[in-house]
């Protein structure tokens, strides 16, 4: 599903169109593309701005004209202004500029988490760092085998001697009752237990 139809929403309605196992739908509140870079044309009544969805979007796209209200992750569901509710697989989120509030009210997270999330989306992407560097299969499957022993051993000093120095490990955040942080930083911290 992808929510806004402006330019952003209908490049990327399109592209995931030329995936034969996918069904998008699009939810825009105007039944019509509204080409922002004509405007003016449109307020000296010179030219119109909007473009009918039907010559944009690729053949089997579903629009619904209607307004996304909020995203329930759990449900993985879009309740919409009308009040119908969508099923979705996964969103894009496209409305174009919009505040943290607007997006944590339509997912149901703090304003703080959401603006924490823009903000490290927005510095890996300027860091453009690698996630990790690659190595060569063999030195993979050395790297697995001796892991996988450690960890069906119980060899928690092999287990732990295996890991990279700033290895992450996040608890699961549902875990009841939660035993552990939420998020432990280097090897050496990890929790001893589980």
């Amino acid at each position: 599903m992808v929510i806004g139809g402006g330019y952003a929403g209908t490049l990327a309605a399109n592209r995931l169109r030329t995936r034969a196992d996918v069904d998008i739908t699009l939810v825009n509140p105007r039944p019509k593309f509204v080409e922002r870079i004509r405007l003016h044309q449109f307020v000296a009544r010179t030219g119109d701005a909007t473009i009918d969805y039907g010559t944009l979007l690729s053949e089997g796209l579903q629009l619904v004209v209607d307004s996304a209200t909020r995203i329930d992750t759990t449900a993985r569901t879009v309740q919409l202004a009308s009040g119908r509710e969508l099923d979705y697989d996964y969103v894009i989120y496209a409305v174009g500029s919009t505040g943290a509030e607007t997006i944590a009210a339509a997912v149901d997270k703090p304003v703080v988490t959401v603006r924490q999330v823009a903000h490290r989306a927005r510095e890996r992407v300027r860091a453009r760092r690698k996630r990790f560097e690659p190595v060569n299969e063999a030195e993979t499957a050395r790297i697995t085998e001796q892991f996988m022993t450690a960890a069906t051993t119980g060899d928690l000093k092999g287990l732990l001697a295996r890991l990279a120095p700033e290895a992450i490990w996040t608890a699961d955040s549902v875990a009841e009752p939660p035993r552990h942080a939420d998020q432990c930083s280097g090897r050496r911290r990890w929790p001893r237990s589980s």
